[in-house]
């Protein structure tokens, strides 16, 4: 029994111990969810900058901005409300507008500086009107005019030099044929991890597209929304029963330097910290139109520390190791009382039908024919079950000649028969009998409790037990009742 126990429980807990695939299909849920809602937001904000990207080519006259560099500057300011405005929209933490034009013409290394502006959200989830924006490119004069915030990495012009977000949109748009059906404006969307402030900045992703102006719809600069991966992943917080570290993580997978190592259910990544994780991971499509530019691969992944997993399927077998524990103590504790109260007695009945059977007159006249064949087959330890089937009789006739022989083996092999007929026949229990056996002697409960080892208190229950079951009023009266009772039934009390 308790081998079964510990065997249907280990079919139970396996399935926990190795919980990865169970795991694996919650995290791919969730990262279902994530994904499409990224895509969906990374979607809004190209529609978003499509829009902004017609509003300012309405906006901007090309023939003031081939003037001088006030005329420059004014263009640029008169944008100020279109370009905040999108930005709020679309939460983004900047918004940048770079014209292919230098206010001033004379610097030195002008080829690689382009005039512009570009404003900074500290925060673009709340909406907090009283919180200046950042002002990171432009002209000073616009910015303490109009009370924005001023840092320190702010700059007047643009460092486009190998400035992928302004080039590649701007090239691969003049390249276009001005006949046929040219590309709407999102074909050309631009996607790639850097900033306006570093290139090397990873932690943000940016999206640009060409602004046109004129009658010919030249390419004049770009415009873009930048957005910080931190502030984004703050939007998908992942959950999972039993792991308090799980988080959701956005990156390049080409140019982050996580490597991935797919597993049958868990893939194991190794960040650029060097600490591994566990989790899967999904792509996000950038472009939602058939855009001409390449972009970076953006994947979206769920991740767990692979020493929390590790550390909660040790806690899960250590629950299993204490579960067995507690089973298999139950399973000896019962095995020890079915032994003491059943299996015992049989082995004790069994060892004095050897000895009744070594003496075969004796058992010719203790026990019916019948009673001999089964008590040859308890001695080969056939089961009742065996001994009905063998015998052909039922059950029922099995436990009654076995309980007659046990009644006879006793009765034969007592040293004291009115014992043990007393005892059948009032019900007596193996402790009443002996304290019977001792009040037959005229022991008194102290002498009875050093007999048998018990305490006074238990011996006066079983006294008091033993004459309500043969109806005396007191145990004065006992030996006379029992002489009485061997007279009646013809037993010779020794």
């Amino acid at each position: 029994m308790t081998l079964s126990s510990i065997f249907i429980l280990l079919l139970l807990e396996v399935p926990i111990l190795d919980n990865s695939k169970e795991l694996k299909v919650s995290v791919e849920t969730e990262l279902s969810i994530f994904s499409r809602d990224l895509e969906t937001r990374l979607g809004d904000i190209s529609s978003q900058l499509v829009r902004l990207s017609e509003l300012l080519s309405k906006n901007i006259e090309f023939e003031r901005l081939t003037g001088d560099p006030q005329a420059l500057g004014e263009v640029l300011e008169n944008e100020f409300d279109p370009l905040i405005a999108a930005m709020d929209r679309t939460k983004s933490s900047s918004v940048f507008l770079v014209l292919d034009f230098m206010d001033r013409p004379g610097q030195q290394d002008s080829d690689n500086y382009r005039a512009g502006v570009c404003f900074r959200d500290s925060n673009p989830d709340l909406y907090m009107s009283e919180v200046p924006k950042q002002f990171l490119r432009g002209a000073p004069t616009s910015a303490y005019g109009d009370n924005f915030m001023m840092l320190e990495d702010w700059e007047l012009d643009f460092d486009v030099k190998d400035r992928a977000y302004f080039h590649s949109p701007l090239d691969d748009y003049n390249k276009t044929p001005l006949s046929g059906d040219p590309l709407p404006m999102s074909g050309y969307s631009y996607w790639g991890f850097e900033s306006i402030v570093s290139q090397t900045e990873k932690s943000t992703i940016l999206c640009s597209i060409p602004v046109t102006a004129g009658s010919d719809r030249k390419a004049t600069g770009v415009c873009g929304f930048e957005t910080d991966l931190s502030l984004l992943m703050e939007n998908y917080l992942p959950e999972a029963d039993g792991y308090k570290q799980i988080f959701c993580k956005i990156f390049d997978m080409g140019g982050n330097g996580v490597t991935v190592k797919e597993g049958t259910a868990l893939n194991t990544y190794t960040l650029e910290d060097g600490k591994i994780y566990l989790g899967q991971h999904k792509n996000i499509k950038l472009n939602q139109g058939n855009s001409v530019l390449s972009s970076p691969q953006l994947t979206m992944a769920i991740l767990i520390p692979k020493e929390e997993i590790d550390s909660h399927n040790l806690w899960i077998r250590g629950r299993l190791v204490l579960f067995i524990t507690v089973l298999v103590s139950i399973g000896i504790f019962i095995s020890l009382f079915i032994s003491k109260k059943y299996l015992h007695p049989v082995m004790l009945e069994i060892g004095q039908l050897h000895e009744l059977i070594a003496k075969k007159d004796e058992m010719d006249k203790l026990l019916t024919p019948g009673e001999i064949e089964i008590a040859l087959l308890l001695i080969e330890g056939k089961m009742r079950s065996e001994i009905s089937r063998g015998l052909r009789i039922s059950a029922g006739e099995t436990d009654r000649r076995i309980e007659s022989i046990r009644n006879k083996i006793d009765t034969n092999g007592d040293p004291n028969p009115l014992e043990t007929a007393v005892a059948r026949e009032f019900k007596l229990t193996p402790r009443e009998k002996e304290i019977f056996r001792c009040m037959l002697n005229d022991m008194n409960n102290t002498e009875i409790s050093g007999e048998l080892f018990i305490s006074e208190g238990t011996v006066k229950n079983h006294v008091h037990n033993i004459l309500l079951k043969l109806k005396i009023n007191n145990r004065r009266n006992l030996i006379a009742w029992a002489e009485n009772y061997s007279m009646q039934n013809g037993i010779k009390n020794e």
